[in-house]
């Protein structure tokens, strides 16, 4: 347990280091050992810690529950792309996208947003969800079925007033370029219609 007299870096596994000179020196040196060791496990369920255990061998080599070595992170750009997507498709079209797209889907992938799912229920999931803009053609697919860009343009700057034609602009063509890729619209003629 942390002492009110102990260090900032008390318990961090990026700083704990036993062949440390200040480490050794610290009179809260095992129970800090012990607490990063503790974080270190809890890392290991999400992500490849072997970079970091070399610092903790003493407690690794008693420990009676092996650490776990988490998930490998891919290598290429195509593989990080596979692992956010369902298939070779919807892979190709993410590699497509300009980056402020791929970025906000692979956040929405991460957190496991269902966002076609729950436009279909009636539900809009940027109501309380980040970024706030996207609440905006969703919440037209779901009160209209439909909308034009101009009208989503129109809508975003009538949401954020502070915004300039520009802005709202770009913002549209993200919002229409994420939903496509999403599969929650189809463009026809130059109306995005909410796919069922």
């Amino acid at each position: 347990m942390k002492s009110d007299k102990a260090y900032g870096c008390y318990g961090y596994v990026a700083t704990f280091d036993s062949n440390s000179k200040t480490c050794q020196v610290c009179p809260l040196r095992k129970s800090c050992n012990l607490e990063a060791y503790k974080t270190l496990k809890r890392m290991s369920l999400e992500v490849n810690v072997t970079s970091l255990m070399g610092r903790f061998s003493d407690l690794i080599a008693i420990d009676k529950e092996p650490i776990s070595v988490g998930r490998t992170a891919p290598k290429t750009s195509r593989q990080k792309l596979k692992q956010y997507t369902q298939g070779h498709a919807d892979a190709l079209l993410m590699m497509t996208l300009p980056v402020k797209q791929r970025r906000l889907i692979k956040g929405l992938n991460q957190k496991g947003i269902p966002v076609r799912n729950l436009i279909r229920g009636g539900f809009n999931p940027f109501e309380d969800q980040r970024p706030a803009f996207m609440r905006v053609p969703c919440r037209m697919l779901i009160e209209q079925g439909e909308f034009t860009r101009p009208q989503l343009k129109e809508a975003l700057m009538t949401e954020f007033s502070h915004w300039t034609d520009n802005t709202a602009e770009s913002h549209a063509s993200i919002a229409v370029g994420v939903l496509n890729a999403l599969k929650v619209v189809k463009k026809i003629n130059e109306t995005y219609h909410k796919l069922d």
